[in-house]
């Protein structure tokens, strides 16, 4: 009897043991379904909505909470499926895009990328449970952008010009003036990309008549783009910030590029690889300067008071009167100048990460002297304006003068070109 009885009670010992482990093991693998369910639905909200054109701010910070979701959820995926496989403590890559790599060292601590991890790890409910929420926010972002952020439906578009860029139409228009003379191009490309939104690339090179080169311009402008972007607006707000720190005489300019939206013309000009690129240079960040319930504050650059926060960079080339440009001591002597051609360039949230140049201005004098000077933005203006003709006069064979402006998060270029005198041929007789 008492044999009998131990033996019983170890077979049931047993039987309880081998249920328990088919349980534990049940629960885990249902937890793992429910675990690659959430992050498989992370997944397809991000690769659904890079479908779409993401023209606010918010919904773009919302995709790169949601990104960062989808990275912790797949590490840790890759994580839980090494140590099963083979109970190594480093994580595996499975099936991981290369492009979130970079973005996961930044984000995520060094435990979920494979280093130092715990070789016991369990898989609980609240984790699963938190990933599913996370789910059920990435199919209300879905959801709300696929309402109002369609690739078809921009109808409550009040800017035609913005209308047609949003809808993925290259815009273009050559000028032609007299007997088919051409004197301008206009072309303007929308740039479609997942972690940006939309961007707008705008040329627009006007050449007049050479007796009145100061109507001759040259202007490129990226911004960013949304329903509700006035793209003549901010371009003419562009160009009368430079009239009124700089001096630059705009008028022209300003005429002209009221005009764009009448110009225009759906074409297939491609747009230039260089361009496609630049706006990642000038504006590494998409979203600086720009406020979020995420950070702790938003970057602001110091050209926020000249251009609004969806520009990201301005280039514009002008000619200028050198008797006008000039202080009152030079102008006897650079009376019978021809026009100075002035270039400047903007970018208002480029990084800086070089402290010597912070906050500085930089001016070069000849081929390799440079004098360094500290100041703001305000000075630059006056600096090229007193500066610049003093010292094309003092070195009769220096042709260009040069300021560099640079912040923590903003930096400018300056550049006064001498020309050379039109040679006039003599005909012989």
């Amino acid at each position: 009897m008492v044999v009998s009885a131990v033996v019983h009670e170890g077979v049931n010992r047993a039987v309880s043991f081998v249920l328990g482990n088919r349980e534990g093991m049940a629960s885990k693998e249902h937890k793992m379904e429910r675990l690659e369910m959430a992050v498989s639905f992370l997944k397809v909200a991000l690769e659904r909505s890079g479908n779409l054109p993401i023209t606010e701010v918010s919904m773009l910070h919302l995709r790169k909470r949601l990104e960062s979701f989808y990275i912790e959820g797949r590490l840790l995926l890759n994580k839980l499926k090494g140590q099963e496989e083979g109970g190594q403590g480093v994580t595996r890559l499975y099936n991981f895009p290369r492009r979130f790599l970079s973005l996961a060292r930044n984000l995520l601590p060094s435990s979920l990328l494979g280093f130092n991890v715990d070789r016991s790890l369990s898989l609980s409910d609240d984790v699963v449970q938190r990933f599913e929420q996370r789910a059920g926010y990435a199919r209300g972002f879905l959801s709300t952008l696929e309402s109002r952020c369609s690739l078809w439906d921009f109808r409550f578009c009040p800017y035609p010009l913005t209308r047609r860029l949003l809808q993925g139409t290259t815009l273009g228009y050559l000028l032609i003036q007299g007997s088919q003379t051409p004197v301008g191009i206009v072309l303007v490309w929308p740039i479609r990309s997942v972690d940006r939104g939309v961007e707008v690339s705008i040329i627009y090179k006007y050449k007049c008549d050479a007796r009145l080169p100061g109507k001759s311009f040259c202007l490129f402008l990226i911004l960013r783009l949304s329903e509700s972007t006035d793209i003549v607006g901010i371009a003419s707000n562009c160009l009368r910030a430079l009239t009124s720190q700089f001096k630059l005489v705009t008028r022209s300019a300003i005429g002209e590029v009221t005009q764009i939206p009448t110009y225009v013309q759906e074409h297939k000009y491609r747009l230039p690889r260089l361009l496609r690129e630049a706006s990642k240079t000038w504006r590494p960040d998409p979203l600086c300067c720009t406020a979020n319930e995420w950070s702790n504050g938003a970057t602001t650059s110091e050209l926020s008071h000249l251009f609004p926060e969806p520009v990201i960079y301005v280039h514009f080339q002008c000619y200028v009167s050198a008797l006008k440009y000039s202080p009152r001591s030079t102008r006897y002597v650079v009376r019978d100048w021809p026009p100075l051609k002035l270039t400047t360039t903007f970018s208002p949230h480029t990084p800086v990460h070089d402290n010597q140049w912070e906050g500085v201005a930089v001016v070069e004098t000849t081929t390799n002297v440079w004098e360094q000077r500290a100041g703001g933005i305000e000075q630059v203006g006056e600096m090229v304006r007193s500066k610049a003709i003093e010292c094309l006069v003092r070195q009769p064979k220096l042709k260009n003068y040069h300021v560099y402006w640079a912040s923590r998060h903003g930096e400018a270029w300056f550049n006064v070109e001498k020309l050379q005198p039109a040679r006039v041929s003599k005909k012989k007789r």
